[in-house]
């Protein structure tokens, strides 16, 4: 006499073969952490144990890797010219642990993004002398961009070098 598998065995393996394939479709868009996969997959309606087996063979297979993820994600916000608190919004909006986050946003140089955004933005703006006018419009605009105050006092203090260059 043959026993049979029970349903339940193959629906799990159906279901995990099924998050296997969601979280490589996933995968193949943009690089994810960990907690923000997780979260698709739950919302996808998958349930967190089949979630949990499908992150833990992707981390085995190099797949997930957050502190790679919070890198290259910096990156990308560095190209979006975003200050450390625009870079650090973006890396929680990803789902990137605080203790990651702080660990890589040591590697950005808030000072030199600034300027390089400065002189696009005065250049764009066709401005050859900064007024009052000018200089609030400026600071606001690094500010939306996330920019520190300690950073946006800088370049305002060291504008006409920073117009020099131009």
């Amino acid at each position: 006499m043959v026993k049979r598998k029970t349903s339940g065995s193959r629906d799990s393996r159906d279901s995990l073969s099924k998050a296997e394939d969601y979280s490589y479709r996933l995968l193949g868009y943009r690089a994810r952490s960990e907690n923000e996969l997780r979260e698709r997959l739950l919302r996808k309606g998958f349930s967190l144990n089949i979630a949990e087996k499908v992150i833990g063979g992707l981390k085995e297979k190099g797949l997930i890797d957050d502190y790679e993820t919070a890198r290259s994600f910096i990156h990308t916000a560095i190209a979006k010219n975003l200050g450390l608190r625009g870079i650090k919004e973006y890396l929680i909006k990803r789902r990137i642990p605080e203790e990651i986050i702080n660990e890589v946003i040591d590697m950005v140089d808030e000072n030199e993004s600034a300027e390089i955004l400065t002189k696009k933005y005065l250049r764009r703006k066709g401005i050859k002398r900064p007024d009052i006018m000018t200089k609030n419009s400026l600071r606001n605009y690094l500010f939306r961009r996330g920019y520190g105050d300690d950073t946006i006092m800088n370049i305002l203090k060291n504008l006409d070098t920073i117009m020099e260059e131009t």
